[in-house]
């Protein structure tokens, strides 16, 4: 369950933060974008902590780009 800027509980009741605290410059998409790290990493393998870890990742670069479909490659970024 995502909690906004706190993160997302996990099915075991722990909270995933993200690493680090961003000053958004436009939040549309970031839940979209969460969902689609998560499930990208899920499909690739990856345990519950770690998708979520890549969900944070991919919304935090998200929010930090005007639009909910911001131009630019976050693959490039990391």
């Amino acid at each position: 369950m995502k909690l906004g800027a706190e993160g997302c509980r996990l099915p075991d009741g722990t909270v995933s933060a993200p690493e680090r605290v961003l000053q958004p410059i436009d939040t549309s998409g970031a839940g979209d974008a969460f969902n689609a790290g998560y499930l990208d990493a899920r499909l690739k393998g990856a345990p519950i902590a770690e998708a979520a870890r890549a969900g944070h990742a991919l919304a935090g670069w998200t929010i930090m780009r005007p639009g909910a479909i911001p131009a630019g490659d976050p693959r490039a970024a990391s």
